[in-house]
């Protein structure tokens, strides 16, 4: 067998493995930081061979600078490459995102394919800045698999969370109603904007 690594431009006989992110006991591909989400948002587009269907989860809670902007989602509606892993956001909670696409579809994935499954995570204060998104969600621009026990920031009423929200090593809580992500779009849902799965 022959293996096309794309991201090298050159064939081998030797696949290349997923080795950007250490590996939990289960062989999961862990993300910790903002910094390991916006390489794995790079990895699944120009490695897609060896990161799209990878299993990842979270080890931690992930908290967005304010000034930082999430321009591309995990996947690629227009390079047709859904992510078709599974996402376990493992009860974590991404917090703070700052949804700036540079395409039209806006979300921490911008695809989710039929073998994509997302689950057991919070995605709170998430906010879009441009009005002009096509496809705005939560979650993902586009769903065609399985979002599952997940929360969207999206209007929380009461309740309340605790969190380092000030990454000083304190948890506070924080009230949920607080939170409430705001997604604009001219196609907008709290989990997904296009939503053709479950």
């Amino acid at each position: 067998t022959v293996y096309y690594i794309e991201s090298e431009d050159k064939y081998s006989n030797i696949p290349k493995s997923a080795d950007a992110f250490e590996r939990d006991e289960d062989g999961n591909l862990m993300i910790k930081t903002y910094g390991d989400l916006v390489v794995l948002a790079q990895l699944v587009d120009t490695e897609y061979d060896i990161y799209g269907s990878e299993n990842y989860i979270l080890t931690n809670n992930i908290i967005a600078a304010e000034d930082s902007a999430w321009t591309k989602g995990i996947g690629s509606v227009e390079n047709n490459k859904p992510f078709n892993g599974t996402f376990n956001g493992n009860g974590y909670i991404i917090f703070g995102m700052n949804m700036k696409p540079e395409n039209q579809y806006g979300g921490l994935f911008e695809i989710i394919g039929e073998q994509g499954k997302v689950t057991e995570l919070l995605m709170a204060d998430c906010d879009y800045s441009d009005i002009n998104t096509e496809y705005a969600g939560s979650i993902a621009a586009v769903n065609n698999g399985t979002i599952d026990h997940c929360i969207s920031g999206v209007n929380f009423t009461s309740g309340y969370i605790s969190i380092d929200i000030n990454k000083d090593g304190k948890n506070e809580f924080v009230s949920l109603a607080e939170l409430n992500s705001n997604i604009q779009g001219k196609t907008a849902g709290g989990f997904a904007a296009v939503n053709n799965g479950t």
